[in-house]
This record gives structure tokens, sequence and C-alpha cells, in this order.
């Protein structure tokens, strides 16, 4: 509502960390937000951010991947308004999940209008996941998944509609 502006990236180094920057309507940087308009985030491993959505309370959930090149897990981390780390979501703002392949990230993240986080992904050999977290509890912020059950796999393919040919009129049948 203030038309300030968040993007999400990754910031090439040493490895690879979540860089995420909030920039003015007038296209400066917000140096209000992190570090003069910048907020980088190194977990300990190689880090890439592919999604971002924001909270009714203005928090800024991240996801992506984080781990090494053949055992990545699905990151997904929470920012406060300032874009410090909201160490009340996950561990010191951080949730790592596992959805079963070796490789696992999040390409996009959503926050449903009761507050839950969803996040949809991919792995390994081309699977899907969706994992979904905080819905057990009465304000929907915390970062553990759903009782542990919610990671969903599988394969989706999106296939056109088969449209009928319509009949040839009857002036082009040749009669």
């Amino acid at each position: 509502t203030d038309g300030k502006l968040l993007v999400v990236g990754t910031l090439l180094g040493s490895g690879t960390d979540v860089l995420l920057l909030r920039y003015n309507v007038n296209g400066s940087l917000d140096n209000g937000f992190g570090t003069n308009g910048s907020v980088v985030l190194d977990a300990g491993a190689d880090e890439t951010a592919y999604g971002i959505a924001l909270q009714p309370d203005g928090s800024i959930v991240v996801c992506g991947s984080s781990g090494t090149i053949n055992a990545l897990d699905v990151l997904l981390c929470r920012f406060t308004v300032d874009g410090t780390p909201d160490t009340g979501f996950g561990n010191n703002g951080l949730v790592l999940t596992d959805a079963g392949n070796n490789v696992d990230q999040g390409n996009a993240v959503l926050v449903s209008p009761d507050g839950r986080i969803l996040v949809a992904g991919g792995g390994g050999d081309l699977g899907q996941c969706l994992v979904q977290l905080g819905a057990h509890l009465p304000d929907r912020r915390a970062g553990p998944l759903d009782d542990g059950a919610h990671i969903l796999g599988g394969h989706a393919e999106v296939q056109r509609p088969q449209v009928p040919t319509p009949p040839p009129h009857p002036h082009e049948r040749g009669v």
C-alpha cells in the first residue's frame, strides 16, 4: 500500500545467498530496509531464492532452495517489515524442508487469506512438491509443517483440451 517494491534474487559470490531488495516509489533503494535497502541471507550453504509473498502484517516470506548441488532442501524464510529475520518463525526466521527428493526447491510461495503459507516447488526426477506451513497454529504464523503430513509428491502434466472439429457446412460436402 506504500508503493514500495520488493525484489528477491540470488547473490553470487563464493557461494550463493538470498538477496532481498526494497525500492522506494522513485526507484531508489529504501535505506530504512535492511542495510541500505538490501538484506542478504546466508544459511550456511548455497541458497537460491525464487518466490516472495507478503503476509497481512507486512512480514515478507521468501522461498527457494538451500544445500549443495546434489542435496537441496526447500528453503522458506520470513523477514519483518524492516528486513530483519523473523526470529519467531522456524529456526531464527528459517525453515528447511526435505520433500523427499535429492534436489528440492520452492519455486513459488502464497499466503492464503487465513494465514497459511503454501510453497509449490519441484525436486529431482521432475517430481513436484507442495508444502503447507503453520496451519495448525491459532495465529497461523509459526513455521513448523502441518503435522509433518502435508508434503505431496507426484507429477503434473498440463494438456490442452481437445476441441472437436465442427462438421463441414452442407455446401462443403460436395453434395
